[in-house]
């Protein structure tokens, strides 16, 4: 008989397991992907009533295994402790509001639908320490990942009112309580490791995608990034029906500053011309983000924008200006300034891919160009500077 119940208690436990790695591995992947649409706006929603939805089931699971088996060492007991667990993490992992809310009324009903717990004060006051314990923990959830002894113990914690009222009220055999304890550690074992290793790694790939979408030298994002966002924002425009716009630009006679001063200077004229547009960005009329997009081109695309020429010539001619303003000097040569010719064009809905709004800016960068450099084209109408 104990050998019996040892094979199920390992059957069952392996298949747990199994739905508490999936669980990490799903919401770890909906924590950090991007979604477009529908789902990106109401991603942090959708995540929760999944999470509401995970919970009913193990709950299900667990109600059926009891009902079928009837006694006290059915392993309902671990669904129970695989419930706590999941609760755990994403009270812990997902930073709403609402996340909190959920997690305060999934307490609240699972104490009113089990039906063993009569209302007497020790369920009233596992209630109100569960409550108050999952308010506390929303305080903490950062470090609770960071430090294991801090995860055990609030993890025990958070627990501990849930299996103290549901073992007073359904008393366990001795060998039960050996399996809860057993299933307890080797859960929270698994989340913990699991969830540092997927955290560890994400930080990987962060740090792999800093360096493969930003310009070493400017610390702009570089093309890959501008042709990966400009995608990503033309999705997002045709979904939501949004305009968005992109400003061209390119220094003007940047040949003639390498060939004069060296690839050095040139490397500095760069580095200080990235440096004023960043120092701008928060002055621009709508959000937006700097590129470099090659040798001395860049370019801005503003996103969520509203239809508005004055507008689009006052953000052409700040950075314009600003940058002509730049003063440079390398050794004994004279001090000499620099200009930008720009062209700009803003998203239409019959735009095809994410490629025509480019290859419109692009053709009105090279109408400044045509017209005699420092100079801004906007949609068409080409604007000498003064």
């Amino acid at each position: 008989m104990t050998g019996l119940l040892v094979g199920n208690f390992i059957i069952f436990l392996i298949s747990n397991a199994l739905i508490l790695l999936g669980t990490i591995f799903l919401f770890t992947w909906s924590n950090i992907r991007q979604f477009s649409g529908f789902f990106g706006r109401h991603q942090t929603v959708l995540t929760i009533l999944l999470g509401v939805a995970l919970l009913i089931f193990v709950n299900v699971s667990g109600r059926i295994n009891r009902s079928l088996l009837n006694f006290p060492t059915g392993y309902h007991w671990i669904y129970l402790v695989l419930e706590l667990l999941i609760l755990y993490y994403l009270t812990t992992s997902i930073d709403s509001k609402w996340q909190l809310v959920t997690s305060l009324a999934v307490i609240i009903l699972w104490y009113w639908i089990t039906p063993e717990l009569a209302i007497s004060w020790p369920v009233i006051v596992g209630l109100l320490v569960a409550c108050l314990f999952t308010l506390l923990l929303t305080h903490f959830r950062a470090s609770c990942w960071t430090n294991r002894w801090l995860y055990i113990g609030s993890l025990f914690l958070f627990c501990t009112p849930f299996l103290v009222i549901a073992n007073l009220s359904v008393p366990l055999m001795n060998v039960n309580l050996i399996f809860e304890a057993i299933a307890w550690l080797f859960f929270a074992t698994e989340m913990y490791e699991v969830n540092h290793f997927l955290q560890h790694h994400n930080q990987l790939l962060q740090h792999y995608q800093q360096q493969a979408d930003y310009d070493d030298l400017t610390r702009l994002k570089n093309f890959r990034a501008f042709r990966a966002d400009l995608e990503r924002v033309f999705n997002r425009a045709q979904a939501l029906d949004q305009r968005y716009a992109l400003y061209s630009m390119d220094i003007d006679h940047f040949k003639q500053i390498n060939d004069t001063y060296g690839h050095l200077a040139g490397n500095q004229v760069l580095q200080q011309v990235a440096q004023t547009l960043t120092r701008l960005q928060p002055q621009l009329t709508h959000a937006a983000t700097f590129y470099r997009t090659g040798g001395e081109e860049f370019a801005l695309l503003m996103v969520d924008i509203v239809e508005n020429e004055q507008a689009a010539l006052a953000n052409s001619q700040l950075i314009q200006q600003t940058v002509s303003a730049l003063t440079f000097q390398f050794g004994t040569a004279a001090a000499f300034q620099i200009h930008l010719s720009i062209g700009e064009e803003r998203s239409f809905a019959t735009d095809r891919n994410y490629l025509d709004i480019y290859d419109r800016a692009d053709q009105f960068l090279y109408t400044s160009k045509r017209a005699g450099r420092n100079a801004i084209t906007l949609r068409g109408k080409t604007i000498k500077a003064p």
